[in-house]
C-alpha cells in the first residue's frame, strides 16, 4: 500500500467499515509512514470538529424573522374575520 491509496482508505477506517485485510494492510502501511500517522491524526480531528459542529447546530433553534411572524399573525386575524 502507498500513501495515496492509504488516504483512500481514510473515511472506512475512521467509520470501523475496513474489511479485515485491508484494516490490517492499512495498519501496516501507518507503522511505517509517520506522514499518513500526522494525516490520519489530522483528518480525524477534522471529522470530530465537524460533527460537533453539526450537533450544535442542530440543537440550536434558529430564530423566526419578526416579519414573518407578523405576517403570520395578520393572515390569521384575517382569517378569524371571516
Amino acid at each position: 500500500m502507498n500513501c495515496k491509496e492509504a488516504i483512500d482508505f481514510l473515511g472506512d477506517y475512521l467509520d470501523g467499515a475496513l474489511p479485515w485485510r485491508a484494516w490490517l494492510v492499512f495498519h501496516w502501511h501507518l507503522a511505517f509512514c509517520r506522514d499518513c500517522r500526522r494525516y490520519l491524526a489530522s483528518y480525524a480531528t477534522t471529522v470530530r470538529q465537524a460533527q460537533a459542529l453539526r450537533s450544535e447546530q442542530a440543537g440550536e433553534a434558529q430564530p423566526v424573522p419578526a416579519e414573518l411572524l407578523r405576517a403570520i399573525l395578520a393572515a390569521r386575524r384575517g382569517r378569524q374575520d371571516h
